[in-house]
């Protein structure tokens, strides 16, 4: 399966909801934790118990991976990724 690609211009902030809902298997998002590369900014991050949100803004125009990892609340962990491509 290819990841989520979401496309952005350089002067927008923009939010992005990933849904963990199919991966759940009855349990609930307990925390989350988003790994941003350089040249985005994490402007603000929440999450419910079954989904994680971010807002995105950016420093530059490129391909970046974001990655979440969310902690479930019966101590699995799993990760979701987008690619954000961000113009001009």
């Amino acid at each position: 399966m290819n990841p989520e690609q979401v496309f952005q211009d350089v002067d927008e902030s923009i939010s992005r909801t990933v849904s963990f809902a199919h991966d759940l298997n009855g349990s609930t998002i307990s925390s989350i934790a988003w790994t941003v590369p350089a040249g985005l900014t994490n402007a603000a991050s929440s999450n419910t118990t079954t989904t994680a949100t971010i807002r995105l803004s950016a420093t530059t125009t490129g391909t970046f991976k974001v990655t979440c990892t969310a902690t479930l609340a019966n101590s699995e962990v799993i990760q979701s990724y987008m690619v954000v491509v961000v113009t001009d």
